[in-house]
């Protein structure tokens, strides 16, 4: 079993310090899978599909940032973290054969694959949904000049998507790519989740912001 403490103390000059405390016992997060194509049963139906694993990787916390914990999808399709410290945490899924790579995990309508996954003091979260698709995503387009020609002049150029949801311009966010044209400025940009985007070109050093 896991078990974690948490205390602020204040160092006085002289005489020991005294820290008082409680452990209490680590969290349980639950989970299950499904896939674009329907449930889990329905997905696996005739199959025996060896279940991916889910990763917890703690970041900040107490003790979260040295935990690290994985779960093996069951033959039902569901999961469980136990002795979870609070914290903040990075969460991934392995890529399947039959279900494709996971698509979103969503836990109290946000997407953990974007924001992370925040457990609380209590330990427990609502449980996840893990979303598989086996559809992969790209996105074609052309960069014209002015004057409507194919092709670019002389000069690196970048087409870049973007979320058009502000919340999702974070470090290394999913929603963010960008692709170098070929000589006749068509460009492909695979991976994306679904969602709203604005696409931007620019010419010259690559885009940092």
């Amino acid at each position: 079993a896991v078990f974690w403490w948490s205390s602020q103390v204040a160092a006085t000059a002289d005489g020991p310090i005294v820290v008082p405390f409680q452990l209490a016992p680590g969290g349980k997060i639950p989970g299950s899978v499904t896939t674009d194509q329907g449930s889990w049963t329905e997905t696996t139906r005739g199959r025996t599909p060896r279940g991916p694993v889910i990763t917890l990787k703690g970041q900040t916390g107490v003790g979260a940032a040295a935990l690290q914990l994985s779960a093996r999808v069951g033959e039902d399709g569901r999961f469980e973290f136990a002795g979870v410290s609070p914290g903040r945490y990075q969460i991934t899924a392995s890529p399947n054969p039959i279900l494709g790579a996971p698509a979103s995990i969503m836990v109290a309508g946000r997407d953990a694959l974007d924001f992370g996954l925040d457990v609380p003091t209590s330990g427990d979260l609502p449980p996840l949904t893990i979303k598989y698709s086996a559809q992969g995503t790209r996105r074609d387009g052309q960069i014209v000049r002015e004057s409507s020609q194919p092709g670019l002049q002389d000069g690196t150029c970048y087409a870049v998507l973007f979320a058009r949801d502000r919340s999702y311009h974070i470090p290394f966010s999913r929603r963010v790519a960008a692709a170098i044209p070929d000589q006749l400025g068509q460009f492909a940009i695979r991976g994306l989740p679904s969602g709203d985007y604005f696409l931007a070109a620019f010419k010259g050093d690559e885009p940092e912001d």
